[in-house]
């Protein structure tokens, strides 16, 4: 009787602490925003990019991949960024062209006298070849990510519609081809269903979302990074989780698809993965094709040989030993999400348009459908170039700069790039009191930092984000630029702060934070009028999102041991975080910022002068502290909650080692 005593409540205990794992996963995911209500927030932000790319590139691109799709573009947290390893992807259709598909096209009205294409294996065969590459990728550059744009052929119909069924009953989008071959093929193009999965991956729920980011993170992340075993990408990843959802059934209410479940759902989708590498003695085939069977999906780097040929083998060991021990992915996993400190979308869409010329622009159109709707974001950012190039014109006229920028002045939600490039005009022409006055109102204008989820959401279910019209927010700018740029009427830092990004010929552009801007301006213009430094305003604007030109800044204008300090140790976190593609001008930028808090920190010790900025330098860092401390309490009250309620982890490993 001891003994059966002993072993219920064993059992009992076991539950226990299955159920404690599987919660506290799903906790984790959740506080990091890896939720089906974000993941919405995401791909209506996504859209409304997408929305205004296609006025200024008219070239009715589409976007797809992970920025579009909602669900893990980051590992760590979904506030609106990207992760340094991630991109956003467009695919654009060649227009008047159209291909058809044997087994597709149903050879009836205009595709009567067509010649189907034959397709083996996934790729229609074609006369001439097109290469392997579908896409051209613009590399990360300063704040803006990577983009990849794949040139791509629609074809005149679906493909495998009964698979497509599957998981979408009433989807009627065609396929199209894409500029890629099977190992060792040439003459073929690759049939792409990227619209189909970008609907599928849209209609996930919280628990079906999470465990395509755990199966991600394995695969992109774990295996080639902690592991050293490279070899599955992100669509494998995304095909295994079709293949689940196959087997599951799509309905959130389903008993499979719940939070208790995750974990076991994580180890059933590697048995699947394991089955699937199993089933093909082809040491370059990883898994089949989820809409087209007798499509083998291929290995990461599959017929390169050399150091690649036994990735089977080895991808196969290591997921082997996940299978049977997951604890060590759980903890990775918890020391890269983060809870979210603030509900915001951190989305600053001047920043991530295809940087193509705008078009002259003399009038900001208006719209309150799609695709009219975007038209005035679209001319808005035609005019803020238009604007800049201006301002650097040693020809510009005065009227007409004055006139192009009188069509920005009642739009609210872009007054701070406004004022300043009227400032800008201001003092380009030699009227400083204006440039002054102007910088007197900069000083009570507010920005917002971020977008709330109200914020983003639309009226009804299938309608875009139509983003708020009455706040500031649109005051990061990227702009097409081939060239240094020139303001020599400007202050000599002001002008540094036109970060111009040239190293990377299809990314290359000027960046210019308005927010930033306005603070340089201030200082400089109002350094005379008391009080011209509103250092407690701008640390509590950078509070959310900075950048390194603002932490910059900041340390430029105060000599306070704990700005600078701050500062410093703000730019070394993007850094380390890879928020910004570095170059040779970031590094110097903080090694300066370094230099000048090793100044300050023997200055104090040597009890010489603070400076001509302040009497007190220990009192207004001590008021600085506490704002900054009080401006803090709330993260760190969050944090502190996470890892309270994250305290189920030690208990859940000797569990986990026990499977």
């Amino acid at each position: 009787m001891l003994l059966i005593s002993i072993i219920k409540t064993a059992l009992e205990l076991l539950v226990k602490l299955l159920e404690l794992s599987n919660e506290g996963l799903h906790r984790l995911l959740s506080d990091a925003g890896f939720t089906e209500q974000r993941a919405k927030c995401q791909q209506r932000l996504a859209d409304w990019l997408q929305g205004v790319a296609r006025v200024l590139t008219q070239d009715g691109r589409q976007m797809t991949g992970s920025y579009a799709e909602g669900w893990a573009n980051s590992m760590v947290q979904v506030n609106g960024r990207t992760a340094a390893d991630s991109d956003i992807d467009w695919t654009v259709l060649a227009p008047g062209q159209e291909f058809h598909l044997r087994g597709g096209c149903e050879r009836k009205g205009s595709c009567k006298d067509a010649t189907p294409l034959q397709v083996k294996e996934g790729h229609a065969q074609v006369a001439v070849g097109a290469g392997s590459q579908p896409a051209v990728t613009a590399t990360a550059c300063g704040v803006r990510p990577a983009q990849d744009t794949c040139h791509a052929i629609e074809c005149c119909s679906s493909f495998f519609k009964n698979r497509i069924r599957k998981l979408l009953p009433y989807n009627f989008d065609k396929v199209h081809l894409v500029r890629a071959t099977r190992p060792s093929s040439t003459n073929e193009l690759r049939v792409s269903f990227s619209f189909q999965e970008k609907d599928i991956m849209r209609n996930l729920s919280t628990d079906q979302g999470q465990l395509f980011t755990l199966i991600k993170f394995i695969f992109k992340r774990h295996l080639p990074l902690t592991l050293d075993t490279p070899g599955l990408k992100t669509y494998h990843a995304k095909t295994l989780l079709f293949f689940m959802l196959e087997k599951n059934d799509t309905h959130p209410s389903i008993e499979a698809w719940q939070p208790h479940n995750l974990i076991a759902l994580l180890k059933e989708s590697l048995d699947m993965m394991l089955s699937f590498i199993d089933s093909s003695s082809s040491p370059n085939e990883c898994m089949p094709h989820f809409f087209m069977p007798d499509a083998p999906l291929y290995f990461k780097n599959a017929g390169i040989g050399g150091d690649f040929d036994n990735t089977k083998a080895r991808v196969r060991d290591r997921l082997c030993e996940l299978r049977s021990d997951i604890s060590g992915v759980v903890e990775q996993l918890r020391g890269l999400v983060r809870p979210l400190q603030s509900e915001k979308f951190y989305f600053h869409p001047f920043t991530l348009l295809p940087l193509t010329a705008p078009p002259a622009v003399t009038e900001i159109r208006k719209g309150m459908y799609s695709p009219e709707m975007y038209y005035k974001f679209a001319d808005v950012y035609s005019v803020v170039h238009q604007c800049v190039s201006e301002l650097q014109s040693e020809s510009s006229d005065r009227d007409t700069l004055m006139r192009q920028l009188s069509i920005l002045q009642q739009l609210q939600w872009c007054k701070c790039a406004t004022l300043c490039m009227t400032a800008m005009a201001h003092l380009k022409f030699g009227e400083s009191e204006e440039a002054e006055r102007l910088a007197m109102e900069l000083q009570r204008h507010h920005v917002v930092s971020g977008l709330k989820p109200q914020d983003i959401q639309a009226d009804k279910y299938d309608e875009p984000a139509k983003l708020p019209e009455d706040s500031d927010w649109a005051w990061r700018f990227c702009l097409p630029c081939d060239s240094p740029p020139r303001f020599p009427f400007l202050p000599e830092f002001t002008q540094t702060l036109f970060t111009a990004r040239l190293s990377q010929p299809l990314s290359s552009h000027l960046y210019v934070n308005f927010r930033c801007l306005s603070w340089s301006l201030q200082a400089e213009l109002l350094r005379n009028r008391a009080p011209a430094y509103a250092f407690d305003h701008w640390i509590k604007e950078l509070l959310g999102d900075p950048d390194l030109e603002e932490l910059l800044t900041l340390a430029h204008y105060s000599d306070c041991r704990w700005h600078v300090r701050l500062s410093l140790q703000q730019m070394e976190m993007i850094e380390k975080e890879r928020r910004v593609a570095m170059e040779t001008q970031d590094e110097e930028n903080i090694g300066w910022v370094r230099q000048k808090w090793w100044r300050v920190s023997n200055r104090s010790g040597s009890g010489s002068d603070s400076g001509a900025h302040r009497s007190s330098e220990d009192e207004e860092e001590d008021e600085e502290r506490r704002l900054w401390a009080r401006a803090r309490l709330g993260l760190v009250a969050m944090e502190t909650a996470a890892e309270q309620r994250d305290s189920w982890t030690h208990t859940k490993v000797s569990w986990m080692r026990l499977q």
